[in-house]
């Protein structure tokens, strides 16, 4: 099969108009182009194609420009909160793992053995399966202290502590990815301790959440779109459903949003983060739709509650 032949920012331009889009400005739209990439920009006009491959009509580059930018705006938001949310997370692992099992508990499989489990007997050789998940947590572990090794304090615990590493100081070198498997292999009374004394959500709710915010943190450093595109599917809060049913939808940024509310332990960041992204939204007013992040009319209410 034949390859896609390159083209010039110029014919990249003269492509979208062909396809009728309504470019304002050439230059200016070049400029973009040859910035952020013809691919990633055209991803942003998927839903305003017809089924012959052009554009409907009215559609302008400067709206789906404003719309990228929106976008971007959006996803560096977003990530400010998720980074608190991830050095609770830290701090929740550390704190619970250190008191649990010991400063380098996290290194013995059997400390992840929960009894409970074990005595239910739903899965073969449970104990075996809870140290395969271990070693490889572990492989992510020793691979995050040897790509870290230049740091002073893994210097300082290399030399002066012959590599013991207390859980407290590995988990400022570990992703979130690592954190989020670690929080999962963690005992049922381990992550009740986590409930009961440090976060407010539920254990069934965290386990969800740590890995779908995880994936939400991956998508926004890889300059993912946020802005009419489906995410995984993450739990939704009883207190936010009618009944049993979803009063929004679990695929779109605004049910990852709730899911933050939760976990965001001040007050006062949460209230700087929802006037930020009031005001992000009615800059953008005119050519973003709620709908695309699945934002309800009342969102701002439902975020100050």
């Amino acid at each position: 099969m034949a390859t896609k032949t390159a083209t010039t920012f110029e014919e990249q331009i003269n492509i979208l108009k062909v396809r009728g889009l309504i470019v304002e400005d050439f230059d200016d739209a070049k400029l973009f182009i040859q910035n952020i990439n013809y691919y990633r920009f055209t991803a942003y006009l998927i839903k305003y194609k017809e089924k012959d491959g052009s554009y409907k009509q009215g559609v302008k580059f400067n709206d789906i420009k404003n719309i990228y930018l929106f976008d971007q705006e959006l996803r560096h938001l977003v990530v400010s909160v998720l980074e608190i949310v991830e050095l609770s997370f830290r701090t929740y692992i550390a704190y619970t793992i250190a008191h649990s099992c010991g400063p380098l508990g996290y290194l013995k499989s059997e400390n992840f053995i929960d009894k409970k489990e074990k005595e239910k007997g739903f899965l073969k050789d449970y104990e075996k399966e809870i140290k395969l998940k271990h070693d490889k947590i572990l492989d992510d572990i020793y691979t995050s202290i040897d790509d870290n090794k230049n740091k002073l304090f893994i210097r300082h615990h290399n030399k002066k502590y012959n590599g013991d590493i207390p859980i407290w100081v590995l988990v400022e070198v570990l992703s979130f990815g690592t954190i989020s498997r670690i929080y999962k292999l963690l005992t049922t009374d381990q992550q009740m301790f986590i409930y009961k004394k440090l976060c407010p959500a539920s254990r069934k709710l965290l386990k969800s959440w740590v890995g779908s915010l995880n994936k939400l943190r991956n998508e926004c450093a890889h300059y993912g779109r946020l802005y009419g595109t489906n995410l995984s599917s993450i739990k939704i809060a009883n207190k936010y459903k009618n009944g049993k049913v979803n009063i929004y939808d679990d695929t779109k940024l605004f049910a990852y949003i709730l899911a933050i509310k939760d976990l965001i332990y001040s007050k006062d960041i949460w209230r700087s983060f929802v006037s930020s992204l009031h005001t992000l939204l009615d800059k953008h007013n005119r050519t973003i739709n709620l709908y695309e992040i699945g934002f309800p009319e009342d969102w701002f209410e439902v975020l100050t509650k």
